[in-house]
């Protein structure tokens, strides 16, 4: 009853409070900073490789009941959790992919009802995935890191001009068509529709509104719709190009931001503009992820930038640039006006939450908080995502040491507040809850969907150390007392967390958390599911096959 009563207590603090209730590095307030007063997260030491975590897996199943192997299935929890991984780097042990952005999609379901647990894994039904099936073989196709061998030129001329779009939609999942079924989406507006609990195939589409004109074309999207909450219409972007790239038309790329709006299965999406913002061709960002809260629409446009070197070799299309400052555009959901506010260069991926409140001024703020870091270089055009290359990943001899956009190490959870009174703006940085620093990405960060655009305490994080052979742990951090809880196992290898929650008016912390958990030890995974007020493990179900490592999920309440 007192651990609910201080949650409550902290939530309603940060709706009346300033800047001060975010537990800032150096903060003499800060909890987290006096010791025993959280659980610091440590590994240990003498990791395994988690090979398996990164291999080919080709079985597919359907409805599986899953064995508990300890504890209990809660049975409150109703509803799926639906996951994008990756289930092939190659099909014939020739051609290969080495990145785990671009191996082949393999969706998986958990659905949970009435205490039981039944479990489907399918592959993603894309264009790609039927004609390397067919063929026997990995086709060549638009990718992030390396292919091996390596793409001919011919092969490179016959993919861009006679070859259909790259359509393995393989980073994350959300729930575009209300009833419809469950979207598999990836950086660019096209998307593969499956059945909810079965995985089958529905239908794939190319989302092009109104507002594209004939002689341009949506390029890219966030791979991560957002929503205002955990139900209702869905927002994300498109950033709009001219076809000629503007040599001849003299026009400039944008970003146009859409809300989402599902009408039924049969017709799919609508859209409706929100509002536009304009660009040149030097100022064009990756935009990973969004966020919105009741009013506002916010793209955290970071400092990983675009040029369009190669249609084929997409990493070479990305580069680091911190000579110039980050910018986050704030989108009015009511009449499209545009605020940017500039900060302090760094690389950020996945939005923690976002909010609007009022300082003790009475004046409008805009909060956004991430996780972030910046590398040792201000300016390269090395491929940000090599550090997801397998090769490297499994082989201990490699080292980042030499990279200079080396990911680990450098990882801070930072909070951007945005004035829409007065145009100010300030950034500050929540202490370092996690060890050893040095080695360790804090990214993944998940919350209570039902706080999505609201004020909220509790954020549940994936740490990964590429020193300890890639141990992985969870970190549960409460961002207004600066107090910590962790799950580490050792040899363990959970990925991302996802939130369950357990009612709607619940405090934000009240729930579960779940995912996939590979042993090192005895080659099995796991389906955890963990307290997410304690972080202590709830039940334990066995798969029937090793899960590799994916990106993103989704709950969805059946």
């Amino acid at each position: 009853m007192l651990k609910v009563l201080v949650t409550v207590l902290a939530f309603f603090t940060v709706l009346i409070s300033t800047e001060d209730e975010f537990c800032a590095a150096g903060d003499a307030t800060c909890q987290g900073n006096a010791p025993g007063k959280h659980s610091y997260l440590g590994f240990g030491k003498n990791w395994t490789i988690p090979t398996a975590l990164f291999s080919n897996q080709f079985d597919e199943i359907e409805g599986h009941v899953m064995k508990v192997v300890r504890g209990n299935v809660p049975t409150t929890i109703s509803g799926s959790l639906y996951r994008n991984g990756i289930g092939a780097y190659s099909l014939d042990g020739g051609r290969r992919v080495n990145n785990i952005i671009d191996g082949l999609s393999k969706l998986y379901c958990y659905n949970f009802d009435k205490g039981t647990v039944r479990m489907t894994a399918k592959f993603q039904r894309s264009d790609l995935y039927n004609r390397s099936v067919a063929a026997g073989t990995l086709l060549p196709s638009q990718h992030m890191g390396e292919m091996h061998p390596p793409l001919t030129k011919l092969e490179k001329m016959k993919l861009v001009m006679l070859d259909k779009p790259n359509d393995n939609f393989n980073i994350a999942m959300w729930d575009l068509v209300e009833g419809g079924g469950v979207t598999a989406t990836t950086e660019v507006p096209r998307y593969i529709d499956v059945t909810r609990k079965r995985l089958d195939f529905l239908r794939k589409y190319h989302i092009v509104t109104e507002n594209t004109k004939f002689y341009e074309r949506p390029f890219l999207s966030a791979s991560h719709f957002n929503r205002y909450g955990m139900a209702g219409v869905s927002y994300n972007y498109q950033l709009v190009f001219p076809k000629d790239n503007g040599l001849l038309s003299r026009l400039q790329p944008r970003y146009d931001v859409f809300r989402y709006t599902s009408s039924n299965p049969n017709t799919g999406v609508e859209t409706k503009l929100i509002g536009s913002v304009p660009l040149d061709y030097n100022s064009v960002n990756i935009i990973h992820s969004l966020g919105v809260t009741e009013n506002y629409v916010i793209l955290p446009r970071f400092n990983m930038f675009l040029k369009m070197a190669s249609p084929v070799d997409i990493g070479a299309n990305i580069y680091w640039d911190a000579r110039r400052p980050a910018v986050f555009n704030v989108i009015s959901i009511k009449d499209g006006t545009v605020r940017s506010f500039n900060f302090n260069a760094a690389e950020g991926q996945h939005i923690i939450n976002c909010f609007e409140r009022r300082n003790d001024k009475g004046e409008l703020e805009i909060v956004v908080d991430f996780p972030v870091r910046k590398y040792k270089v201000d300016y390269s055009e090395q491929m940000i995502y090599d550090y997801l290359n397998v090769d490297w990943l499994l082989d201990p001899a490699k080292s980042y040491a030499n990279s200079e956009l080396d990911p680990y190490g450098n990882c801070k959870l930072r909070r951007y507040i945005m004035n829409l009174d007065t145009g100010s703006n300030s950034e500050r940085d929540l202490p370092v809850l996690w060890s050893p620093v040095e080695g360790s990405i804090v990214e993944f960060p998940i919350v209570n969907p039902h706080f999505r655009g609201r004020a909220y305490c509790h954020v549940f994080l994936h740490v990964w150390n590429k020193d300890l052979h890639n141990g992985m742990a969870l970190l549960k951090i409460n961002t207004c007392t600066g107090t910590s809880t962790k799950w580490v196992e050792h040899n363990k290898f959970p990925v991302e967390p996802i939130f369950i929650p357990v009612s709607p008016t619940g405090a934000d912390d009240e729930g579960y958390v779940v995912g996939p958990v590979f042993d090192g030890d005895t080659g099995t995974s796991y389906l955890y599911v963990w307290d997410a007020q304690t972080m202590e493990v709830v039940v334990v179900l066995e798969s029937p096959f090793i899960i590799p490592f994916g990106l993103h999920g989704v709950w969805l309440e059946e």
